[in-house]
């Protein structure tokens, strides 16, 4: 065998049945293979509960992407596209029972896999409804809505202006007790230069379960900036409690897009990242930015590296229980915002370090090796 430069990593392992002990879920073209940690009565160490196959298939298996001669199904689960496939796996308490129960969208209806009491998951399903308006679950299944356009007139924009709606995530954004349905829309003609939008539609208790007011709540109107980029790693959301308030915020960042962007990444040698900060407040997310960072990360696209994509991640490094803010600005300086518990999410001033980045965020990990209660940092 010939000597490989990467090591490949893939995080399969995530706590679903929220006992706080991680799970494995494998996903599969045909659904996603789940094992649940438990006790073992007759060892010292935990073990996994027998596999068990839940979920729909994979709608896009048979499905071309923008320029793919392949279809999505015979690529090959790998660690590009392994979050993709994860992002359909949502988590609520459905039945409001005290325990936290698989749902994925399939096709035109919700199918929701019952926790039970030993912390598995039913097999069998139960279905609802919404009439909340969205195409499809997953931001990466943009890619799949603009199959067979193009190329030149999805980048130059002589196209007839598209919308389309996805569905993002299911989490308790009011901190009512309840979750929330969040949808992700872009709008424009050229795939450079899109509109985007986030809409939080209330969950509240209905009478054989939960469902999802058609009114939104909030609309969180984005910078123009990735668009449709986002399934690809140019653009990211993390929803997380930041500040330890016990309110969830959003944080959002972008690669600023269009030509003048793109002649100064080749000739400038760097690019325009904005990271968009919402803080959560009582009864949901503020409808404005809380904080808007830019940071222009320095590349060398035809350098002895190569090119690499800067990372931008998000960690409690300092122990502090607030989350920090990590941004690297160059190959080998890191930039560390620490949570601050003042008018912003984050300090205003950033303490650096000088760490070396790899070409790609996928190659490096926030881990706890030394429990000291501060994440530390594993870099390939």
């Amino acid at each position: 065998m010939g000597q490989t430069k990467e090591i490949r990593r893939v995080d399969i392992t995530h706590d679903l049945n929220g006992d706080g002990r991680d799970d494995i879920v494998i996903p599969d073209v045909d659904g996603f293979y789940i094992a649940v940690q438990q006790d073992n009565p007759h060892e010292t160490k935990s073990a996994f509960s027998e596999p068990v196959l839940v979920g729909p298939a994979e709608p896009f298996r048979n499905a071309h992407t923008i320029d793919d001669e392949r279809i999505y199904g015979t690529t090959g689960i790998n660690e590009m596209n392994l979050p993709s496939y994860l992002s359909r796996v949502h988590k609520m308490d459905f039945n409001q029972g005290g325990r936290t129960d698989l749902v994925f969208w399939n096709e035109d209806r919700f199918d929701v896999h019952y926790q039970t009491a030993t912390g598995t998951f039913e097999q069998n399903t139960v279905s609802f409804s919404t009439e909340v308006p969205f195409d499809s679950d997953g931001s990466y299944s943009l890619f799949f809505s603009f199959s067979g356009e193009n190329p030149f007139a999805l980048i130059t924009g002589m196209r007839k202006k598209t919308r389309r709606t996805v569905l993002s995530t299911i989490k308790d954004m009011n901190n009512d007790g309840v979750a929330d349905l969040v949808t992700f829309t872009t709008e424009g003609r050229s795939i450079m230069n899109h509109r985007s939008w986030y809409r939080v539609y209330p969950g509240y208790p209905a009478p054989n379960g939960i469902a999802f007011n058609t009114k939104a709540e909030s609309t969180i109107h984005l910078k123009k900036g990735a668009g449709v980029f986002t399934a690809s790693g140019y653009a990211s959301h993390r929803i997380q409690d930041v500040n330890d308030d016990g309110r969830l915020d959003m944080i959002v960042g972008q690669v600023n897009m269009g030509y003048r962007k793109m002649v100064r990444a080749m000739v400038g040698n760097s690019i325009t990242i904005d990271i968009e900060c919402y803080r959560g407040v009582d009864g949901g997310l503020d409808f404005s930015p809380d904080d808007v960072r830019r940071i222009r990360p320095k590349i060398d696209l035809f350098g002895k590296r190569g090119p690499y994509f800067p990372a931008v991640m998000l960690g409690d490094i300092s122990g502090d229980g607030k989350i920090d803010l990590l941004t690297w600005v160059s190959w080998n300086r890191l930039n560390v915002y620490l949570g601050s518990t003042g008018s912003n999410l984050f300090e205003k001033e950033a303490k650096h370090v000088q760490i070396l980045q790899p070409r790609d965020e996928q190659y490096i990990s926030r881990q706890h090796l030394n429990r000291d209660n501060k994440e530390d940092l594993l870099v390939y």
